[in-house]
């Protein structure tokens, strides 16, 4: 059975719905066992998620894997604390409260759906360029 284009855009947009937005400053997170505090929220790290963060911070997630929790949360604190995160505001993206992802709060942000939706769009204004352009050679 074929999958049309419509379809896995549904699908996109189906999973995407899922995911939930936290925006915080950078040097606010806090860093509590398995889980970032931002503001009011508790966000759960599970394996991807730390790799995620360490990689934020500029942590060395091998190293932090093999400390005791105490004090993975001690270094990952410091290095909340003085990193030069190239983004002083982050977005936490979550799925089901645990981290999926995260991006600076002031990029601009297309979903899957709408990425898709305007590649097909340039592809149909550039074909329909092209259909004119061949008519006016002729």
């Amino acid at each position: 059975m074929a999958t049309t284009l419509e379809t896995i855009v549904n699908k996109i947009a189906e999973k995407e719905a899922s995911l939930a937005e936290v925006t915080a400053p950078a040097k606010a997170l806090r860093f509590e066992g398995d889980a970032i505090r931002a503001g009011d929220g508790q966000i759960s790290l599970d394996h991807a998620g730390s790799v995620r963060f360490c990689q934020l911070v500029g942590a060395p997630t091998h190293y932090l894997r093999k400390l005791s929790p105490q004090l993975k949360e001690s270094i990952l604190q410091y290095h909340i604390d003085h990193s030069d995160a190239e983004w002083p505001e982050v977005a936490l993206i979550t799925r089901e409260n645990r981290l999926v992802g995260l991006r600076g709060a002031g990029l601009v942000h297309l979903r899957g759906a709408e990425t898709i939706n305007a590649v097909v769009d340039v592809g149909h204004v550039s074909s329909t360029r092209s259909d004119c352009r061949r008519g006016l050679a002729m």
